[in-house]
């Protein structure tokens, strides 16, 4: 079974085309072949960039068609990626509730003692008034 890779065939940071392929070396092969020895292909499965758009220096730019204004284009993670940064926030915050649940109950230990201790300063000033009477 092939896995089909996505790529965009590229000469002077523009995007000319966008295709599928095997592998990188057949995507550069086939960019060198059709558009120069100056062409390049680069994997653009995880971002929305289409021919028009640039990349420059490692980075997807799309460009406004009637301002020329290039804005970068965001990678899209895999659902992968996505399953994996969830899974990670979710250790996080199991730790932070741990954590919460542990402080919770050195609060609510302190606040016992502190009852305790208003409890005996109450009965110590009664048993006081009691022997002014």
């Amino acid at each position: 079974m092939i896995v089909w890779q996505m790529y965009a065939f590229i000469l002077d940071e523009e995007i000319l085309n966008i295709t599928h392929c095997e592998n990188y070396e057949e995507a550069n092969r086939i960019a060198k072949a059709v558009y120069g020895e100056e062409a390049i292909a680069v994997d653009c499965l995880q971002y929305p960039c289409q021919i028009g758009d640039k990349h420059i220096n490692g980075v997807f730019y799309h460009v406004d068609p009637n301002t020329g204004d290039q804005t970068p284009i965001q990678y899209v993670p895999t659902q992968e990626q996505q399953v994996q940064k969830l899974e990670l926030d979710k250790t996080i915050l199991e730790a932070e509730l741990i954590s919460t649940q542990l402080a919770l109950t050195e609060q609510y230990e302190k606040s016992l003692a502190l009852e305790d201790e208003v409890t005996n300063t109450q009965i110590a000033l009664t048993e006081i008034y009691e022997r002014m009477e």
